[in-house]
């Protein structure tokens, strides 16, 4: 081979090798951009259409504490309720019996689409 086409394909590879790290360089920098970038892919499985908005789930659970609460037994300090897009999330400590039947109480209400069932037994009960 001759010298200039050795320093032809020299200098191709050099200005390859320079478009690649140029690339690597864009892709990272959209990586980090898209990082911190939430989008939002619509209300959950099964959500109903008109539940999902803030004002509706603030509505629904308006609905569910009134309905729950209505029964003096439970205990109301105890349990921490949250709605969103029609899922009821329960939280908190109440008695072993109460575990599973508040969150049937709750599943019953009108517009509750699923319940998240995080409540566990108060020890010692």
């Amino acid at each position: 081979m001759s010298r200039r086409l050795i320093s032809a394909l020299a200098a191709l590879a050099a200005l390859a090798a320079l478009a690649a790290a140029a690339v690597a360089l864009l892709l990272r920098r959209r990586a980090r951009a898209d990082r911190g970038r939430l989008e939002w892919e619509g209300p959950g499985e099964g959500a109903t259409e008109g539940v999902g908005g803030t004002g509706d789930d603030a509505r629904l659970l308006a609905r569910v504490e009134t309905e729950l609460f209505r029964d003096p037994a439970l205990p109301k300090g105890d349990i921490v309720l949250d709605a969103v897009g029609g899922v009821v999330t329960l939280r908190g400590q109440v008695a072993p019996e109460l575990v599973e039947d508040v969150a049937v109480r709750v599943g019953a209400v009108e517009g509750v689409v699923r319940v998240e069932n995080l409540l566990h037994a108060a020890a010692g009960e």
